[in-house]
This record gives structure tokens, C-alpha cells and sequence, in this order.
């Protein structure tokens, strides 16, 4: 069967955030306090693939409601590239294809929460924590690998270890 371009589109698109999300969780993974750019290589790509997998989340469900019409630039633009938002925009297009099925709904303990906050704030305003630093231009930041051993790290830790 062959697809029209834009669904083509949409699977590079969906290549693109699965890879991002998976080099950052391994990276995540190898991060450790003598490697600090480990953690800010994990930030930028998990930021990234759950922006990214949230737009095509959006995007894919109103072609499928509206006749496989997509969204414009301008409309797709609007939604911004605040995670949390993304990700409360995507949760009526969850309930709507609910499968019923074990691991179907998003996780949204408390430490998951932090996750996408932690990220949100990344991608928003820490990214640039280095480069701001030596401007002056911190004073209302968290350094990114502190605010994610605070709000992940510890919870995470007081969980699962006693």
C-alpha cells in the first residue's frame, strides 16, 4: 500500500523521538558525577524525544479525526514546546484510544511527574544553565544535575532503597 508523503513524514518523525528517547535513557544510564555531560547529553535528547513524541502524538490524531487533514504550521507551532503542556495535551487523545490494557495510560506517580517536570525545565530554561553562568545569568536557575538529583534522584532512592 503506499502512503501518502506526510505519513512517511510522520514515521521519520516517530524514528527521530524513539531514537532520542532511547539514547537517553541509556545515557542516563552510563551518567555518573566524574561524567557531568553525560547527564546534560541525556537531558537534551530525552527532552527532545518526549516533546517531539508528543507533538506527533497530536498531530497524527487530528489527521486521523479530521480526514487525514493536518494540522498547519501555524497551529502546529502555537502548541509551544513546554513538555508538561505536551503532555496534558496529550492525555484526552489517551482516553480517547484507551486500550484497556495493562501499561496503557501514562504513568503518573510522583516520581514521573518530576521526570517531566525536571525535563520541562531543561528544555525550557536550564539547557543554558553553563552558558549563563558565565554571564551572570543564573540567578533564578538550578543547575540542571542538581535539580534532577533533588526532584528524581532522591524520591527515586527513598523508594525503592531504605
Amino acid at each position: 500500500m503506499n502512503f501518502p508523503p506526510e505519513w512517511h513524514a510522520l514515521g521519520r518523525e516517530a524514528e527521530l523521538a524513539g531514537e532520542q528517547l532511547a539514547v537517553g535513557v541509556t545515557v542516563l544510564g552510563r551518567a555518573n558525577h566524574a561524567q557531568k555531560g553525560l547527564y546534560n547529553q541525556a537531558f537534551f535528547a530525552l527532552s527532545i524525544g518526549f516533546e517531539r513524541l508528543a507533538k506527533l502524538i497530536i498531530v497524527a490524531d487530528h489527521a486521523i479525526e479530521n480526514n487525514g487533514e493536518w494540522l498547519t504550521d501555524g497551529q502546529l507551532r502555537s502548541i509551544g514546546h513546554d513538555i508538561e503542556v505536551l503532555m496534558l495535551l496529550c492525555e484526552p487523545v489517551a482516553q480517547k484510544w484507551l486500550s484497556g490494557k495493562r501499561y496503557a495510560e501514562r504513568p503518573n506517580t510522583n516520581v514521573h511527574l518530576a521526570i517531566i517536570r525536571t525535563l520541562s525545565q531543561f528544555a525550557k530554561l536550564t539547557r543554558y544553565y553553563n552558558l549563563s553562568s558565565l554571564t551572570g545569568g543564573t540567578k533564578q536557575m538550578r543547575e540542571p544535575i542538581q535539580m534532577w538529583w533533588h526532584q528524581v534522584g532522591q524520591p527515586i532512592l527513598a523508594l525503592h532503597y531504605s
